[in-house]
């Protein structure tokens, strides 16, 4: 009525101005609508997390943005319902924030390993000791993110992430010992995302992480592993020396851990036939030693085997073994015993500097094969 007691150019002018309005807001409603893939993510129910991000660390189980105070937004989902700790939709602004997506596909191959670090929960949760062990290590590398997964974002990280690789999310899925799949789940996530893998029981020494790749080796280091036995070369065509497996440090993408993720999956079904059982029928008596299945040995022996693919060339215990500095073997930077392992090593002073402690709180050790609850 206030348009239409005005005169007529005014009122001419009005209602064009309404028209102009009303096409912006319906064009900004279909380009939000149409293209919202880097605005919004749900990822419980948006079919669009299966795109290609352009980020070369994709998330799963979290968003997390950077900022001065670096934080770190976890999801626990359940069967029943899926919990949430931020408000949806999200908004992707400006500032460098990643999310989750199902390809392994990097568009470009990051210059540096990732500055997060990756721990797993058990079922009792962080315990008074584990708290200090992780905090020691967040306090002193205060740009490093953190994310902590329970039971089951690990289930829900890997379906998500790999689900191009069926055999991949059946086989951790079907695990029913828990150690195996704690173990897998640290190569899984080091190959799809990068960062450091640290286990609960594992504290920082003085030296920050930044520090722990020399200056000169920074750019071509693409794995990083610490003595955790450095046995001499017996001549005897088996490989003695051991990586410690309670920290590792990765690129996104490595060759080394998808080999690791691959004799495990060819190590379970071959246990699984061998005891004529699905592999959820699998048990520790029918798996083994740990250490060899999954863990340390198993993991040493397969980045050695994709070192040798990768160099063309023998890696023994000669190339390895013996080490008073870190020692870059193509892209696999070795650290001396005492970096990770100084107690296995006898503390010795030539070495360099401790790393970081592992205090051996060893909750896997039992007949169920993991932490009960």
């Amino acid at each position: 009525m206030f348009i239409l007691n005005r005169p007529s150019p005014y009122r001419f002018f009005s209602t064009a101005t309404l028209i102009s309005l009303f096409i912006v807001f319906c064009f900004n409603w279909y380009i939000w609508g149409h293209d919202s893939e880097r605005r919004f993510f749900d990822p419980f129910s948006d079919s669009r997390c299966s795109s290609t991000s352009e980020s070369p660390n994709g998330l799963v189980a979290s968003i997390s943005a950077e900022s001065p105070t670096p934080t770190t937004v976890t999801l626990t989902p359940s069967l029943s319902a899926s919990t949430v700790t931020i408000e949806h939709p999200i908004l992707v602004t400006q500032s460098p924030v990643t999310v989750t997506v199902t390809s392994t596909t990097h568009t470009s191959t990051p210059t540096s390993i990732p500055e997060k670090i990756w721990y797993k929960l058990g079922p009792k949760g962080l315990s008074r000791d584990a708290k200090s062990w992780t905090d020691s290590c967040l306090s002193k590398n205060p740009t490093f993110r953190h994310e902590f997964l329970t039971d089951a974002s690990g289930d829900y990280y890997v379906k998500e992430y790999f689900s191009h690789r069926p055999d991949i999310v059946d086989t951790y899925l079907r695990l029913p010992i828990p150690i195996l799949k704690a173990d897998l789940l640290r190569y899984l996530i080091l190959y799809a995302e990068g960062g450091m893998w640290s286990d609960l029981d594992v504290s920082c020494e003085e030296v920050t992480i930044h520090n722990w790749i020399p200056e000169e080796y920074r750019v071509e280091t693409g794995l990083v592993v610490g003595l955790e036995f450095d046995w001499g070369w017996e001549n005897d065509h088996f490989l003695h020396s051991q990586f410690a497996s309670w920290t590792i440090m990765a690129k996104p993408g490595s060759p080394h851990m998808l080999q690791v993720i691959e004799d495990i999956l060819e190590s379970m079904k071959s246990k699984a036939e061998e005891n004529n059982v699905l592999i959820s029928g699998l048990t520790t008596e029918m798996v083994g030693e740990v250490v060899d299945a999954t863990g340390p040995k198993r993991m040493t022996r397969s980045i050695v085997k994709s070192m040798e693919a990768v160099l063309g060339k023998t890696v023994d215990d000669r190339k390895i073994s013996g080490l008073y500095e870190p020692k870059l073997i193509g892209d696999v930077l070795i650290l001396p015993g005492n970096a990770f392992a100084a107690s296995q090593s006898g503390y010795p002073k030539d070495q360099g500097p401790m790393l970081v402690t592992h205090h051996y709180a060893g909750t896997w050790k039992n007949d169920h094969g993991g932490e009960m609850a």
